[in-house]
């Protein structure tokens, strides 16, 4: 159960991801980059935190 949770949380991230990376492509082109650097951020840590949770997921799975 919680190895699920794990990767459910995983996943979540990395949908955050690719929806804000999305929202920031689409803010930068119909309203300039000023206005999309927001989104661009969240999209930065998104992938960061899935990264880490991947990461820490797999080492976790390994010391079982």
């Amino acid at each position: 159960m919680k190895n699920n949770f794990g990767k459910i949380l995983e996943y979540t991230w990395l949908v955050a991801a690719i929806l804000s990376f999305g929202a920031a492509v689409h803010q930068t082109i119909y309203q300039g980059i000023s206005n999309s650097w927001l989104f661009t951020i969240i999209s930065a840590i998104s992938i960061a935190m899935y990264f880490f949770r991947r990461k820490m997921r797999k080492l976790l799975e390994k010391t079982k």
